[in-house]
């Protein structure tokens, strides 16, 4: 294997570990914490929906007046038998109501109200894109530019490996080439 191709494949390996670590660390620091805040913002939007449809407002009303999918169903929206570990819907118990809760696309809080469920879903299209597909597109991104990038960085050493090898065999018509770093320059 070439040292070009051997170079490509470290700063390959490199950039692949970096985006990991990096990954890695915005889970834990940023997406995590996020995501709670989001499910917090959920719960207490429910709250205060099931409060304006107590205190006699109309579901259109409500509705009206916000970003987010709100439906009053006859069922709960998740079985009793279906709270498992293999469930969508979690159970929280929160001021002394108990809660369903989805944090899967698109996120959702149910909340038992007499004889109906209150459903509060957000809105399909400001759950946002897939990211699976922008990050293939990204990754693939970033995979040419490491190869061209170990390729622009080897192309000189290369270059000089072959003038050398024609100089080696008494082909002295070659010159060699004057770029491509201090240590190449004064070699040629």
């Amino acid at each position: 294997m070439s040292l070009r191709t051997q170079f490509t494949l470290l700063l390959t390996l490199f950039v692949l570990l970096a985006v990991v670590f990096a990954t890695t660390v915005m889970r834990k620091a940023a997406l995590t914490p996020l995501q709670a805040e989001l499910t917090r913002s959920r719960i207490h939007h429910t709250f205060r929906i099931a409060d304006q449809l107590r205190s006699g407002k109309s579901l259109e009303e409500v509705r009206a007046r916000g970003h987010l999918e709100i439906s009053l169903l006859d069922n709960s929206p998740a079985s009793p038998s279906g709270l498992g570990q293999s469930s969508e819907w979690s159970r929280r118990q929160i001021r002394g109501k108990s809660l369903l809760v989805r944090d899967s696309n698109p996120p959702a809080t149910a909340m038992r109200m007499r004889r109906k469920w209150l459903l509060v879903e957000e809105h399909r299209e400001t759950v946002g894109a897939p990211l699976l597909p922008l990050l293939a597109i990204g990754g693939f991104m970033l995979l040419v530019g490491v190869v061209w990038s170990g390729y622009a960085i080897t192309r000189p050493l290369k270059n000089t490996q072959e003038a050398l090898s024609r100089v080696s065999q008494g082909d002295f018509s070659q010159p060699l080439p004057e770029t491509g770093g201090a240590e190449l320059e004064e070699v040629a």
